[in-house]
């Protein structure tokens, strides 16, 4: 007895039969307006339009503009959750670790989002446990004046003399007392005595300072051996071999 080929026939039926796709475009929720025409609609409401009006002319939606007219959202800000901190502060922020990098006492990652995370807490606003590295990258980004430096250890008695006013007043101490004693023209008479400071932790954390900065110090808690070196002259005489 044959076999039926009836159910191939429908599978081939079933195969050739064309797909359809059933499709549905969600409408997106992202604005539908320039930052001009809303900055143009705020100024026309402050000059005493209505919100309505102003939103039919400048094209942006009237809750919106309602919103930003309140304060409730600030005009220019990237939608998503509050900032922890606002523009002003994070510029507050900045300005106040490049002083304490300038005085040798600068900040590093850690101590800025502890101070951060001390901020957001009072706020509030602190979600989990600590402030996340992405929040630390982001900062970043938005103070692209600031950078991550090693930081060069040095003593506290170091730091005091490092500044353009106390190296003015030594070399001009150092010319009166070389012209005072004819010692310009006489270098053979001229000895130099140093020493070197080595502190016992030399390597010093990186450090927040101003993008571009060549040198970062960083003042040493810890106590440091100093070695003095034999004075040596600025032109030692020569001296003749015995005939």
């Amino acid at each position: 007895m044959p076999k039926r080929k009836r159910s191939f026939c429908r599978r081939r039926r079933s195969e050739s039969a064309p797909a359809v796709l059933l499709t549905s475009r969600r409408q997106s929720k992202r604005k539908q307006w320039a930052d001009e025409e809303m900055a143009a609609a705020m100024s026309a409401v402050r000059n005493g339009m209505a919100i309505k009006r102003a939103a039919e002319e400048h094209g942006v939606p009237p809750s919106t503009l309602r919103d930003r007219i309140s304060g409730r959202v600030v005009h220019g800000t990237k939608p998503g959750p509050r900032p922890y901190l606002s523009l002003d502060e994070e510029k507050e922020l900045g300005s106040f670790l490049k002083s304490c990098a300038n005085l040798g006492y600068g900040k590093t990652r850690r101590d800025v989002m502890h101070i951060v995370q001390s901020a957001v807490a009072d706020k509030g606003l602190l979600k989990g446990t600590r402030l996340s590295t992405g929040w630390w990258k982001r900062f970043l980004q938005r103070q692209p004046d600031l950078s991550l430096r090693r930081g060069d250890s040095t003593a506290h008695v170091r730091m005091d003399a490092v500044n353009a006013d106390t190296m003015k007043q030594y070399f001009a101490l150092l010319n009166d007392v070389m012209t005072e004693f004819d010692l310009h023209s006489k270098p053979s008479q001229i000895y130099n005595v140093d020493e070197s400071g080595i502190p016992f932790d030399p390597r010093a954390p990186n450090i927040v300072t101003t993008r571009g900065t060549k040198k970062a110090w960083s003042a040493a808690d810890s106590p440091s051996a100093t070695t003095t070196l034999p004075p040596s002259a600025a032109d030692p005489p020569t001296t003749r071999s015995p005939s």
